[in-house]
């Protein structure tokens, strides 16, 4: 009480916090915190559009938490149709949570209208004795496996409980140590059969039981169940474990063309990547292990590929790779996008895939918009790789081709990128535009090493061209977004874009890697350049044929060489959607697509 009298005696005259501290009523709104709640001197103050942006991006929603289907939060949410007689019984799963529950009904009627029972009934799931289960769903063969059981007792008494491991013959249980309790590495049992386990279990409290089991299969799935058996009740669980193979994977893969109008093929031989042997004459080591190999097949009849192996489709479903970085969720956005537009461009594209698809893009586009700059001044417009990384000059450039090619008339009451997104991209990258005309890194790290290793010019002596590659990769952005803006930002980027490609125009006879002149190529023909004549030949010229097939390379080293084979393909079809040749260029890009690598 003396605290209180002392307080409100010093803050005479000015505004009083709950907490403590007192301030000035010019200071309410301001941006320092007086108050040590730091809530009370901005109470009732209107948030600005960036502190509105920010807390929309980093708010929490907790919704999901009560409602969300895997943690079994709608478990009460059912519906049924009342027949005649007036009633009807539903039996419901409760889960094994310690909470409770307030539950309500309603019903419509075409005669009686609308009802609602009242009052709300209040339910308790908690259950006196209690047991929950965990493990990994995947392990390695030869590995053993704990599986995290937890018994909880939530009755005021002290209990005893016999937990059950069931006998089975894809596993056997790991006993660790000796008869009077002690751990010994060393004395490793594996035995086999049904076997108990007694424990106290204090009243109100809860008791951690880790059961090793070893899986006596090669492959495949086995089921683990384990049970609790008290004085007051029994409770029964179970989990499912997948065996895979030993070894890392190998990211190659080989790829056909199968003639099938006439009649059926027969492959009995396929060059895969994997010796028949493991062995190396007078060598140890061994190149694998036996019995861990294994692989798929895909086969479809489109040029584009498998479309939507999973929903959504992403870089572990096409590259066996997993990423969490913009760049990633990118890649997983621009692959549904062009998955649907191709499904729509062969009209076969219907209601129920391209809701689900929405759906997923929509998650995906707040993953990468999370790294969207809105708050600094000087990087507003940009993307960053990371959460504490620098902007990205490509990664900002890519970002805005990948949203232009999602930008659709049809689709805008799915999936719609904001004129202010595309604008303050767009902004930025011109802002950054050097004199010359280029577009380079703003930090030295990501010049000498950019996140895509081909905006790397590969450039022999000093006086040769700077940023060409992406120069060539932001001009591609910015043609597409230009349609789209309006204003002074349109003449800005039609300006920024006439620069580049000025200079690319410059510089295009000193470009002679294969991948940059395939690049220039086609940016020149984009935006319809006098040039692009004087591009195409040089193109041309670096061209391959054998046979019936033509590649854009700089060597016959695409058949032999895997590590440029992709960079190749990539100029091949950067070749495809620039030039008029189309039945021969296909002969080579149809059956080297990368979609099932």
């Amino acid at each position: 009480m003396s605290h209180s009298i002392k307080f409100s005696e010093e803050c005479v005259s000015r505004e009083s916090c709950q907490s403590e501290n007192c301030f000035s009523f010019v200071n309410h709104c301001g941006e320092i915190m007086n108050c040590g709640d730091q809530i009370h001197d901005n109470y009732e103050c209107e948030l600005s559009e960036r502190e509105l942006i920010e807390y929309r991006i980093n708010r929490t929603n907790l919704i999901i938490d009560f409602y969300d289907p895997t943690t079994d939060g709608d478990w009460a949410w059912v519906s049924g149709n009342i027949g005649p007689h007036g009633n009807k019984y539903m039996t419901l799963s409760v889960p094994k949570v310690t909470d409770s529950w307030y539950l309500t009904a309603f019903t419509v009627s075409p005669y009686h209208g609308f009802s609602l029972i009242e009052p709300v009934i209040q339910y308790d799931s908690t259950r006196p004795f209690l047991m929950t289960m965990d493990a990994p769903s995947v392990i390695r063969r030869g590995e053993q496996v704990g599986i995290q059981t937890i018994l909880a007792n939530n009755t005021p008494k002290d209990i005893f409980a016999t937990v059950v491991l069931h006998s089975s013959t894809d596993y056997v249980f790991v006993k660790l140590g000796t008869t009077d309790g002690n751990v010994d590495e060393g004395k490793i049992l594996l035995l086999g059969g049904e076997h108990h386990h007694f424990v106290w279990i204090p009243a109100g409290g809860q008791l951690e039981v880790r059961i090793a089991v070893k899986p006596i299969i090669e492959q495949g799935s086995f089921e683990v169940k384990i049970s609790g058996i008290t004085q007051i009740r029994s409770d029964t669980g179970s989990v499912e474990i997948n065996v895979i193979p030993e070894g890392a994977q190998i990211g190659k893969h080989t790829s056909l063309v199968v003639d099938l109008k006439n009649r059926a093929t027969v492959l009995k031989f396929l060059n895969i990547w994997v010796e028949e042997s493991p062995l190396n004459p007078r060598d140890p080591m061994r190149k694998y292990i036996y019995g861990s190999p294994t692989a798929h097949v895909t086969l479809y009849g489109d040029v584009f590929g498998p479309i939507f192996p999973s929903i959504p489709v992403t870089m572990n479903d096409l590259i066996g790779k997993q990423g969490q970085g913009t760049a990633d969720r990118l890649f997983d956005l621009s692959v549904n996008i062009w998955s649907l537009h191709y499904l729509r461009l062969t009209n076969q594209l219907n209601k129920s895939v391209a809701r689900q698809v929405f759906v997923q893009l929509n998650k995906i586009f707040a993953h990468v918009m999370r790294r969207f700059e809105v708050n600094d001044t000087t990087n507003s417009g940009s993307f960053r790789m990371w959460d504490n990384s620098q902007p990205n000059i490509w990664l900002s450039a890519w970002a805005l081709q990948v949203f232009m090619h999602g930008t659709f008339q049809d689709w805008e009451n799915y999936f719609i990128v904001e004129n202010k997104i595309l604008s303050g991209v767009t902004s930025w990258l011109i802002r950054n535009q050097n004199l010359d005309g280029t577009f380079g890194e703003l930090s030295d790290s990501y010049q000498r090493h950019p996140l895509n290793k081909k905006m790397q010019d590969k450039v022999t002596n000093t006086n040769g061209p700077f940023n060409v590659t992406l120069t060539a990769h932001v001009t591609i952005g910015l043609h597409l977004v230009i349609p789209h803006l309006d204003g002074k930002l349109k003449l800005e980027a039609n300006l920024a874009k006439y620069r580049a490609i000025m200079y690319l125009e410059k510089h295009l006879n000193e470009v002679n890697d294969p991948y940059e002149v395939a690049l220039l190529t086609y940016v020149l023909t984009l935006v319809d350049s006098s040039e692009k004549d004087a591009a195409f030949n040089r193109l041309y010229s670096r061209r391959i044929e054998d046979g019936r097939y033509v590649a854009t390379c700089s060597s016959n080293s695409y058949r032999y060489n895997y590590r440029y084979r992709l960079t190749y393909l990539l100029v091949t079809t950067m070749a495809l959607m620039t030039f008029s040749w189309f039945s021969l260029l296909v002969s080579w890009t149809y059956p080297n697509q990368w979609n099932n690598l």
